[in-house]
């Protein structure tokens, strides 16, 4: 790839120490792969003829990233794996195992977790999470572990499926690391990492995956009763130099060229292989595309005050998706860096979570930027937690609070009688607008959003209204308004989930919570979502 300058940027751009390390890890992998190697490839070509992908089950719950969790899912689509994003009452309630899944893959955690090593908040303190997820391995399960994922792996950790320690370093930006084991089709490979990146001991009984440039192991892996561990330090799932990722902040920050970052998502995929079949070959990369629409910004921070739940962006991306645009993950601080303007976007989506990190992240002066973005002419949605944050005034069981007046009405919650947060339930809306159509009566995932009054504020518009048989029947579940010359739409419900279904890559709104028992809406909400996107935010 060529940088503004018209010159080739790669290995060429590392320091003279740096070319130094670069070349002494090349002759190691050169070494390492020698005839070793041919009996890889012949493993690989054995393992050709599987009929049936792996099936992946992607960890999205408490102490996940939200933007690398999407990063990590479009990795695994242009791989070719079968896979869904799971919470802990998937594993609580036993929906892990073989004959559901070949592997599970616990992607990178918060970054600016106060916690190390149990980041992973939404297992770590769960007996039955943990013991479920041990059976599953130890039965002949894989397990993939990035960066705080890996952490949470390590003997240090609290899962301890890989006995060596994991140290943090908190290094990032691009590196280069060499693949030193045969299995993996020895390479050298440049790949980014983040706050929570560092190294692995090597125990007997593991082994060395993947070296960097200081020769410390980044990547590692070994057995675990019948099953596969691989432990990796490093993000191979964001590929700065693209955005087949569905990320842009991570281009922003590698600033320009990240050497065949497809490379990066092929090592992955080695990954995944070798954790669900003990063959670690080399994935045929689909060719990934994005819709030929508009770019539209999707809030990817989870941070340990809230702001968009990792479960969410997924879903919503491949809503998005759907209704023929992009979406693009960027952080709360690109938004406080004045990032989210007109030359990058035409719409910015908040969406469902726990509005106080929108609140504590952004800011006045990151709150002024989402107001500046709307008056220049872009689109603002808000999602349950979203749309709680861009309202003047929160009616939260009679206590207010106050943050964006982007909406200067009152969003009010929650709606009780459908359902108590943290519950789901489905609920009919009733939709008739002359901008958004005619969609009758359809059933809608509700997960504690809001309904929302004195919509004449901001001379607001009800799209669609709460038509279940209860106290709040007839209130506004969805509005939208003008904000200077960008356009704005406020949901309370979730069009974006498909409950019985993956294609929104999730399995856990497939059952009712605490149960096994299945879910499914009969109704299909993504049309509906694609409307209010085309018809109104990006018009």
């Amino acid at each position: 790839m060529e940088g503004k300058n018209g010159r080739r940027r790669g290995p060429a751009h590392l320091s003279a120490r740096g070319m130094v390390l670069l070349l002494l890890i090349a002759v190691v992998v050169a070494l390492a792969c020698g005839p070793a190697a041919d009996g890889a490839q012949a493993a690989v070509k054995r393992c050709k003829g599987a009929a049936k992908p792996l099936k992946v089950a992607v960890y999205v719950g408490g102490g996940t990233n939200s933007d690398k969790v999407c990063a990590t899912m479009r990795a695994l689509q242009a791989c070719g794996f079968d896979f869904a994003g799971v919470q802990r009452d998937d594993i609580v309630q036993g929906r892990l195992v073989r004959d559901s899944y070949d592997v599970l893959l616990l992607p990178a955690g918060q970054d600016d977790s106060k916690v190390v090593y149990d980041v992973y908040w939404g297992l770590g303190g769960d007996p039955i999470a943990r013991d479920n997820i041990r059976s599953f391995v130890s039965g002949g399960g894989g397990v993939v572990g990035l960066e705080s994922g890996a952490a949470y792996m390590c003997q240090d950790g609290a899962l301890q499926l890989y006995s060596g320690l994991y140290t943090r370093t908190g290094e990032a930006g691009k590196t280069w690391l060499g693949v030193t084991d045969p299995a993996f089709g020895c390479t050298l490979q440049q790949v980014y990492r983040t706050a929570g990146g560092g190294h692995f001991s090597v125990p007997a009984g593991c082994r060395t995956v993947a070296r960097s440039l200081q020769g410390r192991t980044v990547i590692a892996r070994s057995a675990y009763g019948s099953g596969r561990v691989v432990v990796c330090s490093v993000d191979p799932e964001l590929r700065g130099d693209s955005t087949l990722d569905w990320c842009i902040w991570d281009n922003w920050e590698m600033r320009g060229c990240h050497v065949n970052s497809a490379g990066a998502w092929e090592l992955l995929g080695r990954m995944v292989n070798y954790a669900g079949s003990g063959v670690a070959s080399r994935p045929q990369l689909k060719r990934l595309s994005n819709p030929c629409g508009k770019r539209i910004a999707v809030v990817s921070t989870y941070v340990d005050d809230g702001g968009a739940w990792s479960g969410s962006v997924p879903s919503v991306s491949r809503a998005i998706e759907h209704s023929g645009n992009v979406p693009l993950a960027i952080r709360l601080s690109d938004i406080v860096a004045g990032k989210l303007d007109l030359r990058n976007f035409k719409a910015v989506v908040f969406p469902g979570g726990y509005c106080y990190g929108y609140y504590t992240q952004l800011g006045e002066a990151g709150g002024e930027a989402v107001k500046a973005f709307a008056r220049a002419g872009g689109g603002v949605m808000g999602q349950c937690a979203g749309s709680y944050y861009l309202s003047r005034t929160i009616d939260y069981y009679g206590e207010n609070y106050y943050y964006l007046d982007l909406f200067k009405g009152t969003a009010v919650g929650e709606v009780w009688d459908i359902a108590y947060y943290p519950h789901w339930a489905l609920t009919p809306i009733a939709t008739s607008d002359p901008v958004i159509g005619d969609f009758g009566t359809i059933q809608m995932p509700y997960g504690g959003g809001p309904y929302f009054t004195d919509l004449a504020a901001s001379d607001a518009t009800a799209v669609s209204t709460y038509a279940y048989s209860g106290w709040f029947s007839g209130t506004p579940a969805t509005i939208r308004f003008t904000y200077g010359k960008g356009h704005v739409i406020l949901m309370g419900v979730h069009p974006e989930v498909r409950c019985g279904s993956t294609e929104d890559w999730s399995a856990t709104d497939d059952y009712y919570e605490g149960t096994n028992i299945p879910w499914v809406n009969p109704d299909n909400g993504w049309p509906y979502f694609a409307a209010t996107v085309n018809k109104w935010l990006v018009k």
